[in-house]
Formats: C-alpha cells, sequence, structure tokens
C-alpha cells in the first residue's frame, strides 16, 4: 500500500509544485519507522523517494534542498547496505523473489550500483563528507535498530510474579 501511494506520487512528481515537494519530504520523513521495521526493503523505498525528491529539486535549482535529498538518500542506501543480509525474507517477499532490481525505476541489482547511480546523479551536491557522515548516521542507526530487536526477541512477557 505505501509502496504503490509512493509510486503514484513520484509520477506526478515532474508537475510538483515547491508545497508538493515539502510536502513529500514530510511524508518520506515520516516513513522512517516503516522502514525499520522492513529493513532493506523499507530502506531502498525511502531511497528511491530521496533521490527522485533530489532530482526534482536539482531541476528547480534549488541545489540546498536538492543537497539535503542526495544526503539523506545516500543515509537509505547505506542502511540498505548494512541490512541487505538481515532482510533476505524480507526482499524476496518485496520484490517477488527477483531481486533488488525490482526496488528501483532504473532497475539496478545491487545497492553499490543505486549508490554509484545517487552520486553521479548528485554531482558535486553530494561530496565525500557529506557522504561519511551520511553513512555514519546510517550506521547508528543501524545499530541502534539491532540492539533494540535483539532485546524485543530476549524480552518475554510476564505479570510481575
Amino acid at each position: 500500500m505505501v509502496r504503490k501511494r509512493l509510486h503514484l506520487i513520484f509520477i506526478e512528481l515532474d508537475k510538483a509544485s515547491e508545497e508538493s515537494l515539502i510536502k513529500l519530504g514530510r511524508i518520506l520523513y515520516n516513513l522512517e519507522a516503516f522502514a525499520k521495521r522492513h529493513g532493506c526493503p523499507g530502506y531502498l523505498l525511502l531511497a528511491n523517494g530521496y533521490i527522485q525528491l533530489a532530482i526534482r529539486y536539482q531541476l528547480l535549482n534549488q541545489e540546498e534542498q536538492s543537497a539535503h535529498a542526495f544526503q539523506l538518500c545516500w543515509k537509505y542506501l547505506h542502511l540498505a547496505e548494512l541490512s541487505e543480509n538481515d532482510s533476505e525474507e524480507s526482499i524476496n517477499n518485496a520484490y517477488f523473489g527477483k531481486g533488488l532490481a525490482l526496488s528501483n525505476p532504473v532497475r539496478l541489482s545491487t545497492i553499490a550500483e543505486m549508490k554509484s547511480y545517487c552520486r553521479k546523479a548528485a554531482g558535486e551536491l553530494l561530496n565525500l563528507d557529506s557522504q561519511a557522515h551520511a553513512e555514519f548516521g546510517a550506521y547508528s542507526m543501524y545499530r541502534n535498530v539491532k540492539e533494540v530487536n535483539e532485546v524485543a526477541e530476549d524480552a518475554k512477557p510476564s505479570l510481575g510474579l
């Protein structure tokens, strides 16, 4: 349902007003909890959204917004990369057993290819410092999500007796 709704939004992105782009950014921001639950496919969904948002801002010559969206795209691509091995079942379910190529409109089949595509699309808007900052944030988030999931798995219901 979420993926279908975002797909419909992305189709109309070339006609989107600045207000609509801000709204899309808010939607993507609020989907972070969804992405955490779904691991790699959820993170790729957000990365796809942020790269499309970044490219649209780029076309409107809004470099600051574009750079920020590219950095968020990089963060979620890195999170997808970190969680890929833990998400095999989710990846299989999300993409009907056909691999990661179904996660993006240009049919790139590896996260390394997606990162390369992002880097090329961003050009100077995504420098090495921005990439490193995004990767640090991604790693911190990944580590925290993993720790919370481990605690949740170990927790047993109790009546306090």
